[in-house]
């Protein structure tokens, strides 16, 4: 039953999710829509929020974020002659992106939502490649897609895909918490914080102008780069070296950095990364009596 404060109660909770949304700050478009027929641009992700303007049909316009309202129709917020707002999904067609498929790792069950709890349509072949178009967390935070496949919809887990259709070029560990960028180096915009401990795919490599070496990865259902900083390649821990003299464990990967300590001749260290300085030297990471730095290749020598 509604009572005469219910209108006034829902105009508060929307002025405030307005005035909420107006100061978060822009982020990236994830893609592009267009519409199929003429529609309302509105201030907020749904029918109460009232009218900006009004688009044509067949309009392109690019989104960057997406949310749904009570009845569980999806609207993307679009950009639009200068302005900003939110339109619905039923009124537009959205764009299949490139990066906007997985593929699956292992067989994988196709369920009719974002859970094990969700009933089993069918199980997908390892090695299918499969566009989608939302992701969802289940009650676990398990990240799952929801596809299509031979004429059915439903949702499979992460643990058993892939991002992308590329090869994998190998795997990283996240030893830290990491910005997911959007190009290989710290000018791009920042997509996600991946946490440490985190296995991930790469299929590209690159260096920027430091020569600091960036892996193309998929987190979350988002593609992006992670600096070799917070990352090392799986197996990498295997890795050992032997000074050949005294050497001097550094903060940084260079002569710039200070010293934390002295290393003897003849200790042998396993590293778990390493990087160029200006000159073209190599630096190995290291951990030395519970103190993680680094030493340069000139003073060591690869087991």
């Amino acid at each position: 039953m509604r009572t005469k404060y219910g209108g006034t109660i829902r105009r508060a909770l929307a002025t405030g999710l307005l005035i909420l949304w107006l100061l978060c700050p822009a982020s990236q478009a994830d893609g592009h829509v267009t519409t199929t027929g003429s529609l309302n641009m509105r201030k907020g992700p749904g029918l109460d929020y009232r009218v900006i303007c009004s688009i044509e049909a067949g309009t392109r316009l690019p989104f960057d974020r997406t949310s749904e309202d009570d009845r569980d129709v999806v609207w993307y917020r679009v950009s639009y002659e200068g302005r900003r707002g939110w339109v619905s999904s039923k009124l537009v067609q959205r764009e299949r992106e490139s990066d906007a498929v997985i593929t699956t790792t292992n067989d994988a069950r196709l369920r009719s939502g974002p859970g094990n709890e969700y009933a089993s349509r069918l199980v997908i072949d390892a090695g299918t490649v499969l566009p989608y178009d939302r992701i969802a967390e289940d009650r676990d935070g398990s990240t799952w897609y929801r596809v299509r496949y031979r004429d059915k919809s439903g949702w499979v887990s992460s643990r058993y895909v892939r991002p992308g259709t590329a090869d994998i070029a190998g795997t990283v560990t996240t030893i830290g918490d990491v910005h997911l960028r959007s190009g290989p180096s710290l000018e791009h915009s920042s997509r996600a914080i991946v946490p440490e401990g985190a296995e991930l795919a790469y299929d590209r490599t690159e260096q920027d102008a430091r020569g600091v070496t960036w892996y193309r990865v998929g987190y979350a259902g988002m593609r992006g780069w992670i600096s070799s900083v917070y990352a090392r390649e799986d197996g990498s821990l295997d890795a050992r070296i032997r000074t050949t003299g005294s050497v001097h464990l550094r903060a940084g990967a260079g002569l710039d950095y200070e010293s934390r300590c002295v290393v003897d001749e003849g200790v042998t260290l396993t590293y778990d990364r390493t990087e160029q300085d200006a000159r073209g030297v190599t630096w190995y990471h290291v951990n030395y009596k519970g103190t993680k730095g680094w030493v340069s290749s000139r003073f060591v020598e690869r087991r």
